[in-house]
């Protein structure tokens, strides 16, 4: 009655995972039970060969499946490892004093930043930590992201030279961390952008031959 071997799983802590165990047996079978050896890491249950994992605490369990019909029954298991969960901790400053800065060509310079920082914990290693708001991958499970006082979505090395780039108020960063087993968890900061300093271009020099 036993068919394919059931493979190993993972799930985080405070997730659920469906695994259809149907595959892990053969010929006619009226019903599935499920356990799991220690519910205070992992809770099973089945409904039907829909089998639902839910992580309680890190660590790991050995899921017991059983498959049953008028002739008997037959059983297998399989271990499950349970994840602590991604987590992601923001700092930022409450304010980000910016101008418009000086436009040299397609560019604009010296808007103003502010630097957030950011702890990953929990997950699988390595990390993946993103902001629109911010250029590069950061990897380290802590760093700092330097991100402009510029409004959102804009490109401060390609703006016309009309553009307002900066506008008073609130801001929201958004800081995006995803680890190795593509679990993501995204985080808001609010910062208050307020503007100091009117745009300055960035005369061109003109060379002359003197007498």
């Amino acid at each position: 009655m036993l068919a394919e071997t059931l493979a190993a799983r993972d799930v985080a802590v405070g997730a659920s995972l469906d695994v259809d165990v149907a595959a892990g047996f053969s010929g006619t079978v009226d019903s599935y039970t499920a356990s799991s050896d220690d519910t205070a890491v992992l809770e099973a249950s089945a409904a039907g060969s829909l089998l639902t994992l839910k992580g309680v605490a890190a660590g790991s369990a050995t899921v017991a499946v059983t498959a049953l019909n008028s002739a008997g029954s037959a059983s297998q298991s399989f271990q499950v490892t349970v994840l602590d969960s991604l987590r992601l901790v923001l700092s930022a400053p409450s304010h980000c004093l910016g101008s418009e800065g000086r436009v040299v060509g397609d560019t604009r310079e010296g808007v103003g930043a502010i630097r957030i920082t950011y702890t990953v914990a929990g997950g699988t290693a390595p990390y993946a930590v993103t902001s629109p708001d911010a250029s590069g991958t950061h990897s380290a499970a802590s760093g700092t992201l330097t991100v402009s006082c510029a409004r959102s979505g804009i490109d401060l090395s390609n703006v016309a030279p009309n553009t307002n780039v900066v506008e008073s108020g609130p801001k929201t960063v958004k800081v995006t961390a995803v680890d190795a087993a593509g679990a993501n968890i995204t985080h808001e900061a609010t910062v208050t952008v307020a503007e100091h300093v009117e745009t300055r271009r960035t005369p061109s020099v003109v060379a002359t031959d003197r007498p």
